[in-house]
């Protein structure tokens, strides 16, 4: 039986190595091999392309040695002979569609994906439009980290936005805790608190909540995209169903590597 996978989603700009740092953690708690992932959308033309031109393949091929390389580079850059880690280059129309697919294929334990100032544009939380779609509707349980480290005895909390939600947040919520060693808590608010000021409060090192696509009539509880640039924490959203398989049609390129120790 093969070990459990995370899946580390190692872009060129922001700071992936705050993301494998603690994605190495975590593999080490959970008993689970990494892999790095990078998706390439700006050639996404060429594989749609590929099968009926040679040149289309040539461009998706260079794309994906080059991508390769770049996952080489970065996997010499932390210190894990502990852990067998792995790599996968994608060229897709998005990274929510690559993301996606790859997710379909190794159903990780996790996806852990950095979130850095470099994602958002002024004061508010701006996002691009397919890491929205990431957040609102995740292929996998995943952790988007805000380069905070983590306190030495992790704290874990939950935010329940629907009642139901409890029941779907306890189990994978509490087992993160006890995995890393950590403490486990419902974030209860105060008549008046904001989720910001209850985190900062009872510093929260992980806040975990469900995927909320959208609002409910009057509801004003927050979106978890809202919560990712407003948070310093980390935030874990849990998927409410799991992606039907062969979901997505769109053409997607994909090179894996061998895993490494």
């Amino acid at each position: 039986m093969s070990k459990p996978s995370i899946l580390v989603v190692a872009e060129r700009s922001g700071d992936p190595q705050s993301a494998l740092q603690k994605a190495s953690v975590l593999a080490r708690h959970l008993g689970a091999d990494l892999e790095l992932f990078t998706c390439d959308v700006e050639h996404a033309w060429a594989v749609a392309q590929q099968a009926r031109s040679a040149d289309a393949r040539l461009v998706v091929d260079a794309c994906l040695a080059d991508s390769t390389r770049y996952l080489a580079a970065l996997r010499g850059t932390v210190a894990a002979r502990d852990l067998v880690m792995r790599t996968s280059a994608v060229c897709a129309p998005s990274l929510y569609e690559g993301l996606a697919r790859r997710s379909e294929e190794v159903r990780p334990l996790l996806v852990v994906k950095g979130c850095t100032e470099t994602l958002f544009r002024g004061p508010g939380v701006i996002l691009r439009p397919d890491e929205v779609r990431l957040i609102r509707e995740p292929p996998g349980p995943l952790l988007l980290s805000r380069g905070r480290t983590w306190a030495p005895t992790p704290r874990i909390g939950a935010l329940v936005v629907e009642p139901a939600d409890a029941a779907r947040l306890e189990l994978p919520a509490t087992e993160l805790a006890q995995r890393c060693h950590g403490e486990f808590e419902w974030l209860s608010l105060e008549v008046g608190e904001s989720v910001e000021h209850a985190v900062a409060q009872r510093r929260i090192d992980i806040l975990a909540m469900l995927a909320t696509a959208t609002r409910q009539g009057g509801d004003q509880s927050p979106l978890p995209e809202e919560l990712v640039g407003n948070l310093a924490c980390d935030v874990l959203v849990l998927p409410r169903e799991s992606l039907a398989p062969g979901a997505l049609l769109a053409a997607v390129a994909i090179r894996t590597d061998h895993a490494h120790c």
